[in-house]
This record gives C-alpha cells, structure tokens and sequence, in this order.
C-alpha cells in the first residue's frame, strides 16, 4: 500500500479530500469507503479517474442537500442573467424594426447609424432579416420573460422554461449562422462571444433543471 502523501498521489489525494469534504455529513461511510478504496490502488490512472469519480458524486449530493435556487443571491442573479438575454433580443428586434420602419420614430430608443460605417456594413443583413426571425426573438424573449417571473415566485418547473428558452436561442442562433449575410456582418470575435453567451447560458439552464430535477425526485 503507498503512501498518498507521496507526490505523485497527492493532487488525486487532493481532488479526494475535496469530494469527502463535499459530502454531507449522513454520508460519511461513504467518505470513508471512497478513501479506503483510492488507498488500495496501485495505478496511479485508475486512482485519478475514481477520485473524479467519487469528485463528481460529492458535489452531485452537495446539490442534492442543498438546491442552488433556494438560494436568494443564486435565484437573483440567475433571474438578472435572464433580464439581460431578453433585454439583448429585444434590443436587437428593436434596432432591426427601427431601421425597416423609420416612420415609427424607434431611432430614438435603438439608435440610428446613419452615414457610420460600420452601420453600412449592416445593411445586407439587416435588409434580409425576415418578420419570422424578428418573431422568434420576441417569443425567446417572452420565453426569458416567464422563466424570471417563475424562477422569482419560485414555481417548481421554472427551471424547464429557462431550459426551453435557451435551447431555442441556440437553435436560432445556429440557424442565422448557415445564412452568409448574417455571418459576413460581423466579424469572428462578435461570432465566437455569442457561441460564449449561447453556450453558457444553455449550459446554466441545464444545470439549474438538472439540479431542480433531482430534488423533485427525492
């Protein structure tokens, strides 16, 4: 048996000291067992996959004892995230509507480009941009819309329409990527900070479900 103080253990002695840590305290047989099995092995491979492995478990009870959203500061600051997704959609619907339709006097609240060159360079795409697109987004955001208000009266399936509405945004969004308009209009880095603010908050949807789902199932 080696001794997991040696250096080439520590960092999976490391990660497994974290996992018990997690563990609440009904669950200290676990702990213990978890400990004396990283103990028993030889291959220091094997003993840095169980100690993920047993990393995993305890954070996934963690959550289990303690859901994220019953948490004021975590439900609010999910709930601000939301407002900011749905505040960016109708910003964008906004702009696009102030720009086909001047006469409705919306340049004042999105903007009017005018003469600027980067606002030429928009042109194409904005010319081509349907009804339907323009829709969608104002239904993802109404979306956003219903899963803050759920998420702040705390309704038990809230976290199912913040998956649902995400999960649209990025099927939108991958959609105006197959047409080349909409991907010539701006440059990579505006297209690679989308693909960071789709996929993460896609990946805070499923989080936030998978961790309600859970609990619902206790």
């Amino acid at each position: 048996m080696k001794s997991l103080s040696e250096p080439s253990w520590s960092l999976s002695s490391a990660v497994m000291t974290l996992a018990t840590t997690l563990l609440p305290a009904e669950r200290a047989e676990w702990a213990a067992a978890m400990q004396a099995e990283l103990q028993s092995m030889d291959d220091r491979r094997s003993a840095w996959f169980w100690a993920l492995g047993c990393l995993r478990a305890g954070i996934s009870e963690r959550l289990r004892a303690h859901p994220l959203l019953d948490k004021r500061a975590i439900r609010w600051t999910v709930a601000l995230w939301l407002v900011y997704r749905a505040g960016d959609l109708l910003c964008n619907a906004g702009f696009i509507l102030a720009y086909k339709h001047p006469h409705w006097g919306l340049q004042k609240l999105f903007g009017d480009g005018g003469e600027d060159k980067d606002f030429q360079r928009l042109i194409p795409f904005l010319d081509s941009t349907t009804y339907g697109t323009l829709g969608a987004w104002l239904l993802i955001s109404a979306t956003y819309a219903l899963a803050i208000g759920m998420l702040l009266r705390r309704t038990s399936y809230a976290t199912h329409v913040f998956l649902m509405a995400a999960g649209l945004n990025v099927v939108c969004w991958a959609r105006e990527l197959s047409e080349p308009l909409f991907v010539n209009a701006f440059p990579l880095s505006d297209h690679l900070w989308d693909a960071l603010l789709y996929g993460g908050t896609l990946l805070l949807g499923w989080i936030c479900w998978a961790n309600s789902r859970k609990n619902l199932t206790l």
